[in-house]
């Protein structure tokens, strides 16, 4: 039976340049002003972003500035979007003239309205400043998150017998006064993960789990691709969009007295619904 390591994607190309490192996200043509370009990259799946018109082969692109590092070797979209083909290009310049390459070609399997998941970009990882994200049709297009960025993974996956993986009701109770109780549902029913490793991580997954945790926190969200026992990992549910519900908990394991840094760690994840 084939196993695979989780998969995070934590890093956000689109709202790193637009808030934190001086770069800047465009749109070919105007957009609507109900559902402005932020929408592209403010964290939220209920929020959209759509061209004000139908237009033919419209694109957003980033500037990456002088911040985030380049990399970027995946792009997710959320569902409830109406795009069906799509491609990304990176470039020296923002017109797009110098060193235009193609990091993943026209991608037509796309089911309108559903998420979809690049996987890994056709060629090496984006080295260049410009990254454009083109929609190839003609329509008025919308979509809820433009999620570019990269897969992060794992030598070592958690320990298979101490993973939980469930639902829970996104719900209150409410308990009267004569006892009785009441259940406010307050959405869907939202996926839980924890996960625990108890095979001690070593230098770069040490790194790695630090770094997420520190550019994420408990308050941005990030996609996973949960832990996989499937005969075909590749072909696995879609990445699930989640929050941590607290800060993953490391500590030095067996491993260490050997003069080796070596960490367990327990992670808990919340599916984020909003």
């Amino acid at each position: 039976m084939a196993y695979r390591a989780p998969l995070f994607s934590y890093q956000h190309a689109f709202r790193d340049a637009y808030y934190d490192y001086g770069g800047d996200v465009s749109a070919s043509h105007s957009i609507n002003t109900d559902h402005p370009l932020h929408g592209l990259f403010d964290n939220r799946l209920a929020s959209l972003c759509q061209f004000a018109a139908s237009q033919t082969d419209p694109y957003f692109q980033v500037d990456l500035g002088g911040g985030p590092e380049t990399g970027f070797n995946r792009l997710i979209i959320p569902k409830d979007h109406d795009i069906s083909e799509l491609k990304v290009e990176q470039a020296d310049d923002e017109a797009f003239t110098t060193n235009v390459e193609t990091l993943h070609a026209s991608d037509s399997s796309i089911t309108i309205g559903t998420i979809y998941d690049s996987g890994e970009f056709d060629t090496a990882a984006s080295t260049r400043r410009h990254i454009r994200v083109t929609m190839v049709g003609t329509f008025i297009y919308y979509l809820p998150e433009l999620y570019l960025t990269k897969l992060v993974s794992l030598t070592v996956g958690p320990d298979h017998t101490k993973t939980v993986d469930m639902q829970k009701s996104n719900a209150t109770l409410i308990e009267q006064p004569t006892g009785l109780t009441m259940a406010v549902q307050h959405g869907s029913n939202q996926r839980v993960i924890e996960y625990e490793f108890t095979y001690p991580l070593e230098s770069a997954d040490i790194t790695a789990v630090e770094a997420l945790a520190a550019y994420v926190g408990t308050h941005r969200p990030f996609y996973l691709s949960p832990a996989s026992f499937s005969a075909t990992p590749d072909a696995d549910d879609p990445p699930l969009f989640v929050r941590f519900t607290e800060m993953p908990r490391l500590q030095y394991g067996p491993a260490a007295n050997l003069g080796v840094e070596a960490k367990t760690a327990t992670m808990t994840m919340l599916e984020s619904l909003d």
